[in-house]
């Protein structure tokens, strides 16, 4: 489901197709490291909705930020780091300076006030 999001993420927000990184740069972006609280439980059928935010933008990797909801509750908060990868070499790479801009913009566009709440809690206040 987070995968599933932030390949949407970088495709429909960022405006970088996530499969051109894999087939074209050749380039991944494995997890190195994730964490979730469960704060409520969820059941099978149930529609989350899902935010992200980009906490911070590194050389080759971004820390996110992730949160589920359903009717404004808050059903669990995540924390991941992402790295941009060569798939040849398989080292960890700078990020790219065109998908840099859009992170930097993306990332202007989460520091108001709300996000600070959202990231909290998972609802805007």
């Amino acid at each position: 489901m987070m995968q599933s999001l932030i390949e949407d993420w970088f495709t429909h927000r960022l405006g970088h197709f996530y499969w051109d990184f894999l087939t074209v740069r050749k380039m991944g972006w494995p997890m190195v490291h994730a964490a979730c609280d469960f704060v409520l439980p969820s059941r099978m059928g149930e529609v989350l909705e899902l935010g992200l935010l980009l906490d911070r933008i590194g050389r080759s990797s971004l820390n996110l930020s992730i949160v589920g909801t359903r009717d404004g509750e808050l059903r669990f908060k995540g924390r991941m780091v992402a790295v941009a990868f060569d798939l040849a070499t398989e080292r960890a790479v700078p990020i790219p300076e065109d998908l840099r801009a859009a992170l930097d913009d993306y990332r202007d566009a989460c520091n108001g006030p709300a996000a600070a709440e959202v990231a909290r809690t998972g609802a805007a206040s």
